[in-house]
């Protein structure tokens, strides 16, 4: 039987598979709106009006169906950001679509500087969601790294730990910290997270340099490297809980640039309207 967050996390799976089927019948009419006009000289006012009217608005339902899912993504669970991070790609191919369908259309005089404009916001909304869908799968993986930084091994000794514990407990976090130190030193990242990328490699890199510490200098006479290592941890759980703050809030304030984006798209809406 299911736990109750996994079953949610299935119930929410359903209902986004079923939006993202809703939008990508969407992003195929967009392709649709532009009447393959491509060749046939400048379209009327009027024709233009109704081809990039379909588009606009067929990009707003799109989108509006994807925010229909944001509220119900808790952003502290790790595992919906892939859901969230699956709008916002979803919402990138949207723009895309938007324009490439924009741009198959040969505007009249009349419309050419609102045509830019539109041209120019679709391309601005592709590259904003893309590049928050990027940064939501980057936040993704390193979460868990980084909860997992409370647990090594190392830092849960027992206060009557021999010798071949405390080795075995080190030879342990040393593998945990190579791989995580492996793993984010190749990811690529957004420019909005590189100093986050940058701290949380410098953390790996440092716990892992006192863990080894411990591997080839502790000795039942010499504990300093041990001690150490516990001090460092407490001192470094406060930077992780920071940095871990910092990325949820950056995820979290990806809704802005939505919002924003809608603004604008209403905006360039009401001149589609006004075109006469």
């Amino acid at each position: 039987m299911l736990k109750r967050a996994e079953a949610m996390d299935s119930l929410r799976a359903i209902r986004f598979t079923t939006h993202v089927a809703a939008v990508a019948a969407i992003a195929a009419l967009l392709f649709l709106a532009s009447g393959c006009q491509e060749g046939n000289g400048p379209l009327s006012l009027s024709q233009y009006r109704k081809e990039i009217s379909q588009i606009h608005d067929g990009l707003a339902m799109g989108i509006g169906e994807f925010l229909e899912e944001l509220p119900a993504i808790d952003l502290q669970d790790y595992r919906q950001l892939q859901l969230l991070k699956e709008l916002y790609e979803g919402m990138s191919g949207l723009f895309r679509s938007s324009y490439a369908a924009a741009n198959s259309l040969d505007p009249p005089v009349e419309a050419s500087m609102l045509h830019q404009f539109l041209l120019g916001f679709y391309a601005a909304g592709e590259k904003t969601t893309g590049d928050s869908a990027a940064g939501i799968g980057f936040v993704r993986s390193v979460l868990p790294m980084l909860a997992d930084l409370e647990n090594l091994a190392l830092a849960h000794l027992p206060e009557e730990a021999d010798f071949a514990q405390v080795q075995a407990a080190a030879s342990e976090d040393k593998a945990t910290l190579e791989d995580y130190l492996e793993d984010t030193e190749r990811m690529k990242v957004i420019p909005d997270l590189e100093e986050e990328h940058r701290q949380l490699v410098g953390c790996f890199r440092d716990l892992k340099d006192k863990v080894e510490a411990v591997r080839t200098g502790y000795s039942r006479e010499n504990q300093v490297p041990l001690e150490d290592f516990m001090a460092f941890h407490v001192y470094k759980m406060e930077t992780i809980q920071r940095l871990k703050a910092e990325l949820v809030g950056w995820v979290a304030s990806r809704e802005a640039r939505v919002d924003h984006l809608l603004r604008v798209g209403k905006d360039l809406g009401k001149m589609i309207y006004e075109l006469r």
